[in-house]
């Protein structure tokens, strides 16, 4: 399943576009599958959606979330009801349940969510981290309703090529980015963290700033599992190659979960073996090989989400308040003993 992101002002041509014939006379029957917007008649739950907007939404803001869902042509077509399911899910997860929103089908294999980004409270839904959050809900759908991954399949945004396509089908044995993926999933998938990758077979370097921000993963499949084993090196893949659902956006929180804390040594990675004519592979006990980068240590450096920000900058002002608050009550103190 693919969800396509946009933002926009008004819900009344978002959902005008939704129940019209389309940019090329595409549509077909469009129809309500799922919402909390009263009213029979489109225009009318357009007409109060967007009085809900527009009485929130301050000048320049974009109050309307929409989102299309769609999943491929070789899936099974969903019915409305399941399409019903799909968008009542996903509202929910995505926190957006608690304000107006209408779900449209006018096609075999998608739909449209038009959502306010405003609550019924007049609280404002959270959309930071968004395209994770949208993607992280869509690989739960795809399993919960027996849809093709939109991540792992081959195909554009999968980081599948096609010489990989075309090595799996001369029998030329799994290639390197198609095992990656493969292994990445389970272990992930099984609630895995780096220490776990890597006992699968899967190097990990992690892109690391001098500041110890982390900023990208890369994947390699360790040498004595690689297709080609002749390879001293490991041939390294940017968790974009392997598709979207590999790279640290995504994965990024899992893996600081399942950091060891400070002070645990982390598994090594796997290796072929000392390199030739090392200390090691010479029998001197006085040669160790170095050791990889503790770049682990920087994931436990957990940047803080706009809630927590917020929480931070106005537990700093209270303090402040306070400090002022008794720096007056000393100096009333001292000119009352003057």
């Amino acid at each position: 399943m693919i969800a396509k992101i946009t933002h926009g002002r008004s819900a009344a041509r978002a959902l005008a576009y939704d129940h019209g014939p389309g940019r090329a006379d595409d549509h077909t029957n469009p129809r309500k599958v799922a919402g909390n917007i009263a009213g029979r008649d489109w225009r009318i739950r357009a007409h109060h959606m967007q009085r809900f907007v527009s009485a929130h939404q301050h000048t320049g803001d974009r109050g309307v979330y929409r989102i299309a869902l769609a999943n491929p042509e070789t899936d099974r077509v969903l019915s409305d009801r399941e399409w019903r399911e799909v968008a009542e899910k996903f509202v929910d997860r995505f926190g957006a349940g608690k304000g107006m929103w209408e779900a449209t089908r006018h096609d075999r294999h998608h739909i449209h969510l038009t959502i306010s980004k405003y609550r019924f409270d007049g609280e404002r839904i959270s959309t930071s981290h968004d395209y994770r959050r949208v993607a992280a809900i869509c690989r739960e759908l795809e399993r919960e309703h027996a849809l093709t991954n939109a991540a792992e399949r081959g195909g554009r945004g999968s980081g599948r090529t096609r010489g990989d396509r075309e090595q799996a089908q001369r029998g030329a044995g799994q290639p390197d980015r198609d095992w990656l993926r493969a292994t990445i999933s389970r272990v992930l998938g099984e609630g895995g963290g780096i220490d776990e990758l890597r006992a699968a077979g899967v190097a990990v370097r992690l892109n690391q700033a001098s500041t110890g921000r982390v900023s990208g993963i890369s994947y390699a499949r360790a040498p004595e599992l690689a297709r080609d084993s002749s390879d001293a090196d490991p041939i390294w893949f940017k968790g974009s190659q392997l598709g979207k659902a590999y790279g640290w956006n995504q994965i990024g929180d899992q893996l600081r979960d399942t950091t060891p804390e400070r002070g645990q040594q982390p598994q090594p990675q796997p290796t072929a073996g000392p390199p030739p004519g090392s200390a090691a592979q010479r029998g001197d006990p006085g040669g160790e090989l170095p050791e990889p980068p503790a770049l682990e240590r920087s994931l436990e450096l957990k940047t803080p989400n706009l809630d927590e920000r917020r929480a931070q900058a106005l537990a700093a002002a209270r303090e402040r308040a306070a400090q002022r608050a008794r720096a007056h009550e000393r100096q009333r103190e001292q000119d009352r003993e003057r």
